[in-house]
C-alpha cells in the first residue's frame, strides 16, 4: 500500500506542475503583442510593361480606367439590349411509337484509298527534293531574302474594351503566378 501512495503523490505533484506551466504559457501569450497583419499588395504596373511603344497606350488606358476597369463617367450597357428575346422551346408534337421504322443507316466512309494517294504524292515530292543543295540554290535563296521588303509598321490604335478584356485574360493565363509577381 505504501508503494501505491507514493505513486499517487508523484502523480498529484506532476498534475500541479503541469497546471502551473500552462498558466505561465497563457500569461506569456497575453504579454506579447499580436503580430502585425501584412498589408495587401498594391497593384502596380511592372517595369517591363513601362517600355516605350504599344504598351504605353495600354498602360495609359489602364490607368485612366480606374480600379473597376471602367471610367466612372461611363455608364454600363443595359442588359435589355444584350438579352435574347427568342425562346428555344418548340411546340410538342405527338408521334406514335408503335410504328416500325427502319433504323438510320450511317454512310460508310473509307478514306484508305485517299490516304494511299496522299502518301504516294508526298513520296514523289520528297524524291523531287532529295538532292544536296548547290551553290546556285544558295544564291537563289540569298537573292530571294535580300529582295524581300520589310512589312510596314502597324499603326498604333487605342484598344477597345473587348481587346482589354482579352488582354487581361491572357495575362492571367500566361503570366507569372500571383505570389511571384513582386519578385
Amino acid at each position: 500500500m505504501a508503494d501505491v501512495s507514493g505513486l499517487v503523490i508523484l502523480l498529484a505533484i506532476g498534475a500541479v506542475l503541469d497546471i502551473i506551466r500552462k498558466a505561465r504559457e497563457r500569461q506569456s501569450r497575453r504579454a506579447e503583442p499580436p503580430a502585425p497583419r501584412p498589408r495587401p499588395p498594391v497593384a502596380t504596373i511592372p517595369a517591363r510593361v513601362r517600355e516605350p511603344g504599344v504598351r504605353d497606350d495600354w498602360r495609359r488606358v489602364l490607368e485612366e480606367a480606374g480600379p473597376f476597369g471602367r471610367r466612372p463617367d461611363h455608364a454600363l450597357e443595359s442588359d435589355e439590349d444584350i438579352e435574347e428575346r427568342e425562346s428555344l422551346e418548340v411546340e410538342p408534337t405527338v408521334r406514335s411509337l408503335e410504328e416500325i421504322r427502319a433504323p438510320f443507316e450511317r454512310p460508310v466512309v473509307d478514306l484508305d484509298d485517299q490516304s494511299v494517294l496522299a502518301v504516294a504524292r508526298r513520296m514523289r515530292e520528297v524524291a523531287a527534293r532529295d538532292r544536296p543543295h548547290t551553290i546556285a540554290d544558295h544564291r537563289k535563296f540569298d537573292e530571294r531574302i535580300r529582295r524581300a521588303t520589310a512589312a510596314p509598321p502597324s499603326e498604333s490604335r487605342v484598344p477597345t474594351r473587348a481587346a482589354l478584356r482579352e488582354a487581361f485574360k491572357w495575362r492571367e493565363i500566361l503570366g507569372r503566378p500571383v505570389g511571384w509577381r513582386d519578385e
